[in-house]
């Protein structure tokens, strides 16, 4: 569990990184790179599901099952957002209708779930 935990926290600093990346670019006025970088922190969340099936063999059959159910989600939206090309919702993508800057993201939560589950 340990490794699946310590795996999505890297995938979330990652994204966090895009997302500050992204920021930088729209204060520049850049939003072909804004662009891009909100579809590579997409892509990003759509492969989550499918790449953490590497863990399940290793761990409690409800970890599996909450994890595919909730990095299942996150995919789903993730490949919705690509295929209407839309960089808002792309933009959007962890977080939800009122969400408020000081509160964890919804990927970040997911995580914190999945850890209670294997205490």
């Amino acid at each position: 569990m340990h490794n699946m935990l310590t795996w999505l926290t890297d995938r979330h600093t990652a994204i966090m990184e895009i997302e500050e990346k992204g920021r930088q670019m729209i204060e520049k006025g850049d939003q072909t790179a804004f662009i891009g970088l909100m579809r590579e922190k997409a892509e990003i969340i759509l492969a989550l599901s499918e790449q953490a099936r590497v863990f399940y063999p290793y761990l409690p059959e409800s970890v599996c099952r909450q994890a595919e159910k909730e990095l299942g989600r996150f995919s789903k939206s993730a490949a919705n957002s690509l295929n209407l090309d839309s960089a808002f919702y792309m933009s959007a993508l962890l977080y939800r209708d009122d969400h408020q800057p000081e509160e964890p993201d919804n990927l970040a939560l997911c995580i914190e779930r999945l850890g209670v589950l294997f205490i």
